[in-house]
């Protein structure tokens, strides 16, 4: 008996050694996902106010639902959705969501809406409960003059194999169209305009759908798709920065001067878009003096506005006739300048 007993103790004894000699292995530290926002250009910067001092700072955000689109044989079960909503906020360190890496061996296709975080609390983002990162619904509404913010929506690819982490540039496309207005007079300080109104579509429903379980090769360009259902029209002022003074206007020369900084405006065909420019116009008499008279000019928009586009209207005033040209590019930021208060 006293023997049995020994042996027991010894061979716990072993089996206590044996197990202490066994190494332990723990996946490794888990990595934050950071995303680097672009906007079709090679500078990781991106804006959503139109107004104020540009690009995105400390409290602006994007907000991220992810799908795991692939995973190796030992994690098939991950399959389907990752994260949910998730605000991905600038800091000094970067963009970054405080979401993680899982740690199987994945494909992961990010959805993204960007939203402001300031004032403007007028943009509604609500995302598929079944499939969060395949489809979202924004409703924007309460647009007026002072509180004009650019949306845009996009993704990207992320991957985890046995190389690393992998994840390329969040790339935005704008959903809205951006209205510009430039006038120059035909004889230096004839016309002064005092303000620019524009009658179109600022408010409504977005729906951008993405190929969120797709593995495939990524692109960009045709991961995400959006169209929008307009509210009725209203007429808003384009607010103009340049000015000086208390006059909201600006007295023209010969030379061609941009006037505020536009308006955000809904991508539409319709006939009832119109521009509306209330401006005077000095006449010299006879006797030396001049006499001021005060006009209001209509023009319809006549081009359809495209989404992500940019369009300009150029006017020359005389004293008798009004000319208008329209240029339209694509809407890019260029070297991290907010492009949309030039």
């Amino acid at each position: 008996m006293k023997n049995n007993v020994l042996l027991t103790c010894i061979l716990g004894l072993g089996l206590l050694a044996s197990c202490s000699k066994v190494e332990v292995q723990y996946p490794e530290q888990a990595k934050e996902i950071k995303l680097t926002p672009v906007v079709e250009s090679s500078n990781p910067v991106t804006k959503v106010p139109v107004l104020g001092s540009g690009g995105m700072v400390v409290g602006d955000m994007f907000l991220v639902s992810s799908y795991i689109a692939k995973s190796d044989n030992q994690h098939k079960g991950a399959f389907g959705n990752f994260f949910t909503n998730i605000p991905f906020l600038h800091t000094s360190n970067g963009w970054s969501g405080g979401q993680y890496w899982p740690f199987s061996h994945c494909v992961i296709n990010f959805s993204a809406i960007t939203k402001q975080l300031g004032s403007n609390r007028k943009v509604e983002i609500v995302w598929d409960e079944e499939h969060p990162a395949s489809h979202a619904k924004v409703t924007l509404t309460g647009n007026d003059d002072n509180s004009q913010m650019d949306l845009m929506y996009g993704g990207t690819r992320g991957v985890y194999d046995e190389n690393g982490y992998h994840v390329q540039p969040l790339q935005f496309k704008h959903t809205l169209c951006w209205i510009n207005f430039k006038f120059k007079a035909s004889k230096d300080n004839i016309v002064s305009i005092k303000k620019v109104l524009v009658k179109a579509n600022y408010n409504g429903v977005l729906d951008v759908d993405f190929n969120y379980d797709d593995y495939g090769e990524f692109n960009a360009d045709t991961y995400s798709t959006a169209t929008w259902t307009p509210d009725e029209m209203q007429e808003m002022a384009v607010l103009n920065h340049s000015y000086t003074g208390e006059a909201l206007g600006i007295t023209l020369n010969t030379t061609m001067t941009s006037f505020g900084g536009g308006l955000m405006a809904i991508p539409s065909s319709s006939p009832e878009r119109v521009f509306t420019i209330i401006y005077t116009v000095k006449t010299p008499t006879g006797d030396g003096n001049t006499i001021e008279k005060e006009y209001v000019y209509e023009q319809p928009a006549l081009i359809e506005w495209k989404m992500g586009m940019r369009y300009t209207y150029q006017f020359e005033f005389s004293a008798s006739t009004i000319s208008m040209q329209t240029t339209n590019v694509e809407w890019v930021d260029q070297n991290g300048v907010d492009s949309s208060i030039n």
